[in-house]
């Protein structure tokens, strides 16, 4: 939910083609403020809890309803479409047969809250239905739902897509580049969704993700909502980020945050991952700093360049150790930790010398080895573990990495 709020601040100055359809813009502008995207998103992700996360159809159809109503004439200026404005400055609770981005915007929160896709796809067509109760309201609305999901239980956007394409038919094939030259102002649901799926699936960071939704003009606001709430789910949002998103809102809403913090389920982490995220966070730069330089200076070798467990002896061996091909293969799929080891390895390519010992030291070379012959045995499909490995050692693998991975 966190995403969405983030993605409908940054967005909101570019929308009805404010900007210049580039990714290079200030996060911020002067002036930050949210829309009725957050408003809705707040009103639904506090409706979902007041009626509890058991509730059934009518409970909770009631609760959303109540909720929105409530919240949006807290907020009577957050910029409502016209039908939606007229539903809820009027008694009537009847559904107008809407198919605009409104329901999928306000989604994100109940894509949270479950722990099966039946059920998240379940409430989120009812949190649709109460006002977009056109069948592509409703799809969009589930498949935002189902997307956050999929990515905070741990799918890789390959099957993302997959499962996109085959249970709503949504076309994924274009890429942003091809999408943004003629993509203009559309606030249907048709034509946000996939654009906001395309965007997350091809950005590379939670911020990339956003700079590329803006990137392609239109519905700025809407277009970064859905896809930020997508990357929260699969990226880690920056601590800064986060206390910006409670700094431009209010402290009504703040209180929901809060809640939903303690009732959310979190992104499962069955390897520990979490362990390589913490210890990157302070050193990741520096390893890119100190390649760059040609020369590393620092300790960080065991959680950048992770080997298989058993290679070593010390505390930080066992503890930062791969226990297998799952967990490598979730490692690569993690989109912050297989980003940064692309990152890295792309980076080694580039310099210009091809003597291991020379940039890394004798010792840390060696884990350099195991380390590219674990990822490439992983996924040997992606020629870049084998293109460091013919740079620096001639193609040769690491023998005990290899003996371990028959085990």
């Amino acid at each position: 939910m966190y995403g969405a709020i983030l993605g409908d601040i940054i967005g909101e100055p570019y929308e009805f083609d404010g900007g210049d359809k580039t990714k290079d813009f200030p996060l911020f502008d002067d002036c930050p403020m949210f829309t009725d995207d957050t408003v809705m998103t707040v009103a639904v992700c506090d409706a979902v809890m007041k009626a509890g996360l058991d509730a059934d159809e009518s409970e909770m159809k009631s609760a959303i309803i109540q909720s929105m109503h409530r919240w949006g004439q807290k907020y009577p200026d957050a910029g409502y479409g016209g039908s939606f404005y007229q539903w809820l400055t009027s008694k009537s609770t009847e559904p107008y047969g809407s198919y605009g981005n409104g329901s999928a915007m306000r989604v994100s929160s109940i894509g949270w809250f479950f722990d099966t896709m039946e059920r998240t796809r379940e409430v989120a067509r009812w949190s649709a239905e109460v006002t977009h109760n056109h069948p592509e309201g409703i799809k969009g609305a589930e498949a935002t739902a189902s997307v956050i999901w999929l990515a905070r239980t741990g799918s890789t956007k390959e099957q993302i897509k997959e499962f996109v394409a085959k249970e709503f038919g949504y076309d994924l094939s274009r890429t942003i580049d091809e999408i943004r030259p003629d993509y203009c102002h559309d606030e249907s649901c048709q034509r946000t969704v996939p654009e906001a799926i395309s965007a997350f699936l091809e950005g590379e960071s939670f911020e990339d993700v956003v700079r590329t939704a803006v990137s392609l003009g239109g519905d700025t606001d809407t277009l970064a909502d859905i896809a930020a709430a997508m990357a929260e789910a699969y990226y880690d949002i920056p601590e800064e980020l986060i206390f910006k998103c409670g700094y431009y809102t209010t402290k009504d809403m703040f209180s929901v945050f809060r809640r939903f913090d303690k009732l959310r389920i979190g992104r499962v982490d069955k390897h520990n991952l979490l362990r390589f995220k913490k210890a990157q966070e302070s050193d990741f730069k520096n390893a890119v700093k100190e390649l760059m330089a040609g020369c590393k200076r620092s300790h960080w070798m065991w959680y950048v360049f992770p080997q298989l467990k058993g290679l070593g002896l010390s505390d930080m061996s066992n503890f930062y150790g791969i226990s297998g091909i799952a967990e490598a293969q979730a490692y690569l799929d993690d989109g912050l930790l297989g980003s940064r080891y692309k990152k890295l390895a792309r980076l080694l390519l580039g310099l210009e010398s091809d003597n291991a010992e020379e940039i890394f030291g004798q010792i840390d070379a060696i884990k350099l080895k195991s380390s590219m012959t674990l990822f490439d045995a992983v996924d040997p499909d992606n020629m870049l573990f084998n293109a460091v490995l013919n740079k620096f050692f001639n193609g040769e693998r690491d023998r005990k990495t290899l003996e371990l991975l028959k085990q």
